[in-house]
């Protein structure tokens, strides 16, 4: 036989999803009055009637039941009988039933109380479940939700951690290798630095070497003096074939000295100052061989060759190459003066001591050179130091900030898991609760469902036994209508109507209550994200090359409840991109300069001025570029092809201040200088012989004949007043002046000093006579020469300053002529400020005094 608890739970094992509040929630399934009907027998409508503490609290209806069916029922059924009896005792009613008063009007009344008893029961359960449903299931929602979130925020501070392990293990790399290559270069800092101190060392030695080999070698004629120094006739020079031609030095105290020479330097100049005395020293005459006598005298004194150096300066890595010289080939072992020797005369006193005051010079220059390397090495190495002590800082730094952001992602990490089991075992807890309750409700709803029709059942039976056929219509009503919420949120009131569908006739059932208050909408209020405004834009964060400007707005009011969530509260922006390395920004070509010579090729200029200069590590282009500065070609023609004959030579018409700078060394010879003093008169005549009102001086240079001297020349007199032309060899023949006879007169006035070759003190001296030209006047400075400057160095450096106020035109002549050195030295184009002559005997050629007046003045006169 079916049960009632069959039916109620049958009908509650359905799961369906309905539309609650605009959700699609899902909610236990209570069964239709039809399919509860379609189980209810009589059994089960009378066991549930029986069941019912209303019908166990009302005796009366009872009597009435047995009253009137009573017999019917036992005669029906047994365990209808049964029952009747069970409930009557349970009632306290122990004798047998008689028929009470009222009838079935009466029973049909109080079955009808019972039928609105479990009407209420239904809607009180329907209104109670449904709220609750809500409240849990928005809950589960939100703990679903957070759930979701904690496992994002685990998620994402997963990732931080992994990401911060990763620096970590990256900076740390970074930071060993930074150190070891810190390390390597402080090595390296202290070998280049310690080498240069040694060179530096070690070329002070041979300066004071030179020094006593100067003090040997000082050419003194009286008596007192030649009791300490050598006498020129104490020098002997041998050439030996069988020894790569070295030339030796036979003396005993200054060979020694000169082999106690360790620079390269000092080893190269001083074998090709031997080299250039021995061949001076034989003159025009026939080289001599040794015989066996001469042999054996030569052997018994100290002996200097002139052999190249057989080590080399190591190169200091500056990034350019690192390579090794290539190797020099040996001297045989015995290499001793024999017969294959060729003797020379007794070298020039003073001409090998003024190549000993080149050697010492060339030494100093040496000297000065390593110490400016040495400062330049020390503070690359500084600032190379603080480079690498900025980028371990740098890497330290953001080790430290990764650690500290491993830490708290990695707390995060913790607290975001910890909040998602808490959260997930919540969420556990409230859906078992939820899934009890429902089934709660599924019960009650379908128990007075159940209940509602057992009444109904044996209201009909009861009619069936008396027979009466009167028609019985129960009052049906519609669904629940939900109208407006008095408020959206926070708990408002709401009405629930329904309406009657089908009235009660026959007195059946009444209608229950169409029309309900209840509490809508309580759940919180939304509460949006408030922002104040936004603050003020910081400073960009770097000058150049990409920074960040940024501003920040506070949060007023966090949201709550479902609230817009906030807005940006940082804003980041852009700023100084451009690079913080930028080449310099040229302006275009100016137009072409007019011509630089009337005749014999000149050139016609244009250049590129800076309009922005470079910024950082960017390039600009020198002004002698080919980016900035360009050459045409014009009046190609010969000079002399534009000369009116019988004039053979041009005359300058240009305002002009020219200097004429003669070297008067002892290498010219005689013969050189009388060529140098002709080429000073034809081109004075030449110069001043225009009427635009050109001037002239003349400068004559040689230079000191001891080292105490060039080193008052030199550097720093420290008060002591310096005889320019006793101690310096630098001579004025003649300051500005456009008096061409008086100038002659002078000129040939000239005594050949006959010394050594100050070219830097006589650069300077000429800048400084520039000082007394005229402003609106072309500056010019003609230098002749035909000898390596003491100072290459020093020569360099006063060159570069002369060439900011004049124009330098180089004349070397002959071909010891330092020519390499005075392309380095000349202005571009080189072809114009450099005049080549090959022998002294063209210093007197028309075609030489064209050449110079062409170069210095622009414009000409050739009548």
């Amino acid at each position: 036989m079916t049960s009632l608890r069959h039916i109620v739970a049958v009908a509650c094992a359905v799961f369906q999803i309905n539309e609650v509040s605009g959700s699609n929630m899902s909610v236990w399934r209570v069964s239709s009055t039809e399919e509860i009907m379609a189980n209810m027998t009589s059994d089960i409508a009378l066991r549930t009637v029986l069941g019912m503490k209303s019908m166990r609290d009302n005796p009366s209806l009872l009597n009435l039941i047995s009253s009137k069916i009573g017999t019917g029922l036992h005669r029906q059924s047994s365990q209808r009988g049964a029952l009747l009896q069970i409930a009557l005792r349970g009632s306290g009613m122990q004798k047998t039933v008689t028929e009470a008063p009222g009838g079935v009007e009466s029973a049909k009344e109080l079955l009808n109380e019972m039928l609105q008893e479990s009407q209420n029961t239904f809607d009180e359960s329907v209104q109670t479940c449904k709220v609750y449903h809500l409240r849990t299931w928005r809950s589960m929602e939100r703990m679903r939700l957070m759930v979701s979130t904690y496992n994002a925020n685990a998620a994402d501070a997963r990732g931080r951690v992994i990401g911060a392990q990763g620096v970590i293990a990256t900076l740390t790399t970074a930071i060993t290798q930074t150190t070891e290559a810190f390390q390597q270069h402080q090595k390296e800092c202290r070998i280049d630095l310690d080498f240069l101190s040694a060179q530096i060392v070690t070329v002070e030695g041979d300066i004071a070497v030179m020094a006593k080999v100067l003090e040997l070698t000082t050419c003194e004629k009286d008596a007192t003096a030649a009791a300490t120094t050598a006498a020129a006739t104490d020098f002997l020079l041998v050439q030996c074939s069988h020894c790569n031609n070295a030339v030796y030095l036979q003396h005993d105290k200054v060979a020694k000295m000169l082999g106690a020479l360790k620079s390269d330097i000092a080893k190269r100049t001083v074998k090709s100052s031997l080299s250039a005395s021995f061949a001076e020293s034989l003159g025009n005459q026939q080289v001599v061989a040794l015989d066996q006598e001469g042999v054996k005298r030569l052997r018994t004194r100290s002996t200097y060759k002139s052999t190249p150096p057989t080590e080399g300066r190591p190169l200091i890595p500056t990034g350019g190459v690192n390579t090794s010289d290539v190797p020099a080939i040996p001297e045989p072992f015995d290499c001793q003066p024999t017969t294959k020797c060729s003797i020379g005369s007794s070298p020039n006193c003073q001409n090998l001591q003024d190549r000993f005051l080149a050697v010492q010079a060339g030494i100093s220059d040496q000297r000065d050179g390593l110490e400016g390397e040495k400062r330049w090495k020390q503070n690359w190495c500084e600032e190379t130091s603080d480079g690498y002590r900025n980028q371990l800082d740098g890497y330290n730094e953001n080790l430290r900030q990764t650690q500290a952001n491993l830490a708290v992602a990695t707390k995060d990490q913790n607290v975001a898991e910890k909040g998602s089991h808490q959260t997930a075992s919540m969420h556990t807890s409230t859906a078992k609760e939820y899934t009890r309750t429902m089934q709660e409700c599924c019960d009650t709803q379908n128990t007075a469902k159940s209940e509602d029709c057992a009444l109904k059942k044996i209201r009909g039976e009861l009619m069936k036994l008396e027979k009466d056929d009167q028609f019985v219509a129960d009052c049906v009503v519609s669904e629940w209508r939900n109208e407006e919420c008095s408020a959206s949120c926070n708990g408002g009131t709401g009405i629930q109507t329904r309406s009657v569908v089908v009235q009660s006739e026959g007195g059946g059932k009444a209608c229950p209550p169409l029309r309900i208050k209840q509490i809508c909408n309580d759940e919180p209020c939304p509460v949006d994200c408030s922002l104040n405004d936004w603050g003020g834009w910081s400073s960009c964060s770097a000058k150049c090359d990409g920074g960040v400007k940024e501003r920040k707005r506070d949060v007023l009011t966090q949201p709550e409840h479902d609230g817009m969530p906030c807005l940006e509260t940082e804003d980041e922006e852009a700023c100084n991109i451009q690079s913080c390395s930028s080449d310099c920004v040229l302006s275009r070509w100016t137009g072409w300069s007019s011509c630089s010579k009337a005749c014999n090729k000149g050139s016609r200029q244009r250049i590129k001025n800076i309009i922005q200069p470079a910024v950082g590590d960017g390039i600009c282009w020198e002004p002698k570029s080919a980016e900035r500065l360009q050459f045409n070609e014009c009046n190609a023609y010969n000079c002399e092809y534009a000369l009116y004959k019988p004039k053979t030579i041009v005359t300058c018409n240009s305002m002009v201040d020219v200097v004429i700078v003669i070297d008067g060394s002892a290498s010219l010879g005689e013969d050189g200088f009388e060529k140098s003093k002709n080429l000073v008169k034809k081109l004075t005549q030449a110069i001043l012989g225009g009427t635009r009102g050109a001037k002239v001086a003349v400068e004559l240079f040689s230079g000191p004949k001891k080292w105490d001297d060039y080193l008052l020349c030199t550097g720093d007199a420290k008060g002591t007043t310096v005889d320019m032309e006793q101690q310096c060899g630098i001579q004025w023949v003649s300051h500005f002046t456009n008096n061409t006879d008086a100038l002659t007169t002078k000129t040939e006035a000239m005594v050949w000093p006959r010394s050594t070759t100050l070219t830097s003190v006589a650069l300077g001296q000429a800048e400084n006579m520039l000082m007394y030209g005229r402003e609106e006047a072309n500056s010019v400075v003609i230098v002749v020469t035909d000898g390596v400057p003491m100072s290459q160095r020093n020569t360099k450096s006063a060159s570069d300053k002369l060439q900011e106020k004049a124009k330098v035109i180089w004349v070397p002549v002959g071909k010891k002529a330092p020519l390499e050195l005075i392309m380095e030295l000349a202005s571009l184009p080189q072809d114009e400020h450099v005049i080549e002559i090959d022998t002294f005997e063209q210093l007197e050629e028309d075609k030489t005094i064209n050449d110079l007046v062409s170069a210095t003045c622009p414009v000409l006169k050739f009548w």
